[in-house]
């Protein structure tokens, strides 16, 4: 379409040109027509260089969108608020995707210490309430006299699904017996719980597996094993930690190895722990400053130097004898002399002192760690003991030994709660009747207050009429005393009276005792 218009406006312009030609020399009809056609190709070319500009703003804008997806894709770069290209918190470039692949190869790599026999894609049926669960292993031979493994061992089971969807740990299980089928190529092994499950597992057995991954043992974490393998010297771990996060922290101090979390399910969170890990394994070996080893043996009375973790190369400035460990009184003692190069753990190196020994170097060694012995403890023997007598060990107990005693624990703390509760309860009842009582009684007491007043206003009277009475008594008693006085005054009176009026007779004599009768 452009090119016939840009032939079109081509024509006109010729004949445009050819009109001036002819008729240049004076005004006439072909000049009028000339300069209409040069007009009408000035015209043409404006449409056709505005077509031409639109076309390219269209072409720029879809490169431009390419452009940034590019961007956005190959470099995590997004348009800013400016319209710079800025980088993408939410996205990782190629280069960084391409490290991260990197860093879980190597991690990958590192802690993968899996060993003994494993089995993918097995079906799984989990035990609940009280019903064994069920494995079942598929064989592709005529091998199914002969079982994969033997009843009484434990296995651990994976879900076959990636962590990052959800994948978990399901759990380790007891095999009891192994039923397997010639005709359908497999072995079943009914399974029960090694361990009381908790709600957690509860929960992740309350569905079947179509897919998981089945193994004799867990890893084993040594440390000679990753002292054993060699570091690529060219890889850059921090320069590549940093390119690949935001923040570029990085964990380098690192003295306990990471608590298991059941919970953790983002790959990234992982893949950070792993990598402190790996820096944790790359101090195996690694020679301590002596500000800092000093700075640790000097605050060991508060902060106890880790068991086995720093060990001292030590040179012997005079003879010194070590007794024989305890437990074994037959052994030898350790005799060093002056010069003997020896390696020491570093509190027995500080210990013996600066007059005794001198500190050579100080290394940084990883602990052991072993899963099962985490999960289910595990015995210490001890050899011998004073007299040579067998010694009893001491017991380590596991997370799950650990948890079960604080189930029991916490459900005695919930007996005690509960009877707490019911004491509170039956306290707040009795306290309520006591309020009750204590209303009802201060009512009485406003009611006998009353009544004392009452009474000392009756005790008020009451020594008032006894003073009045009192009185009277007295006046009483003293008019008894003048009447009786009066009365015996009449009375003499009287008889004086009646004796002079009329006199007595003489009395006979009165006969004597010894007058005898004739």
């Amino acid at each position: 379409m452009n090119i016939a218009i840009l032939g079109f406006v081509g024509v006109v312009l010729l004949c445009g040109l050819v009109a001036f030609g002819v008729g240049h020399k004076n005004w006439s009809w072909g000049t009028i027509v000339a300069g209409v056609l040069v007009l009408l190709s000035a015209t043409g070319y404006l449409y056709l260089v505005a077509r031409v500009a639109q076309r390219e703003n269209v072409w720029r804008k879809i490169i431009t969108d390419y452009q940034t997806k590019i961007a956005k894709v190959r470099d995590a770069m997004v348009p800013g608020a400016n319209g710079i290209l800025v980088a993408d918190e939410k996205n990782r470039s190629l280069a960084a995707l391409t490290l991260q692949r990197a860093r879980w190869r190597r991690a990958l790599e590192r802690v993968n210490t899996w060993r003994d026999r494993h089995w993918d894609n097995v079906r799984f049926k989990p035990p609940t309430n009280d019903k064994p669960g069920q494995i079942i292993i598929a064989f592709e031979n005529d091998t199914a006299t002969a079982p994969p493994i033997n009843a009484g061992a434990e296995l651990s089971i994976f879900d076959a699904t990636p962590i990052e969807e959800g994948g978990v740990f399901v759990g380790v299980f007891r095999v009891r017996e192994i039923e397997p089928s010639a005709t359908e190529k497999t072995h079943t092994l009914t399974i029960e719980a090694a361990a009381e499950p908790t709600d957690a597992d509860k929960t992740k057995w309350s569905k079947d597996y179509a897919a998981v991954s089945l193994y004799e043992n867990l890893p084993v974490d040594r440390w000679l094993a990753y002292y054993q393998t060699k570091a690529d010297p060219d890889f850059d771990l921090q320069g590549a930690y940093d390119a690949a996060t935001t923040d570029g922290s990085f964990s380098k101090d690192r003295s306990l190895l990471l608590q298991p979390n059941p919970n953790k399910i983002d790959a990234e969170k992982i893949l950070k722990d792993l990598e402190s890990d790996l820096e944790y394994f790359k101090k195996h070996e690694g020679e301590i400053p002596e500000d800092e080893w000093r700075a640790l043996a000097d605050a060991r009375e508060t902060t106890p130097l880790p068991l086995g973790a720093y060990w001292a190369t030590v040179e012997f400035k005079e003879p010194y004898e070590f007794p024989p460990l305890a437990g074994q009184p037959n052994a030898e003692p350790m005799q060093c002399e002056s010069g003997d190069t020896i390696e020491l753990d570093l509190e027995t190196a500080v210990l013996l002192g600066d007059s005794t020994v001198t500190i050579k170097r100080v290394v940084f060694r990883r602990t052991l760690s072993d899963a099962f012995t985490s999960l289910r403890g595990g015995d210490i023997p001890l050899d011998k003991v004073a007299d040579n007598k067998p010694g009893n060990g001491v017991q380590a107990d596991g997370m799950i030994f650990i948890r079960k005693r604080l189930r029991k624990e916490i459900d005695a703390l919930e007996q005690a709660t509960n009877q707490l509760i019911r004491a509170k309860t039956n306290t707040d009842d009795q306290s309520a009747l006591f309020k009750k009582e204590r209303v009802r009684l201060e009512k009485d007491l406003a009611s006998w207050q009353k009544d004392i007043a009452t009474a000392a206003d009756v005790e008020r009277l009451f020594k008032k009429q006894v003073g009045i009475a009192s009185g009277e008594l007295e006046a009483a008693q003293q008019s008894v005393v003048r009447f009786g006085k009066d009365l015996d005054r009449v009375t003499a009176l009287l008889a004086g009276q009646v004796n002079r009026q009329a006199p007595a007779p003489l009395r006979p004599t009165a006969p004597s005792e010894k007058t005898t009768s004739k």
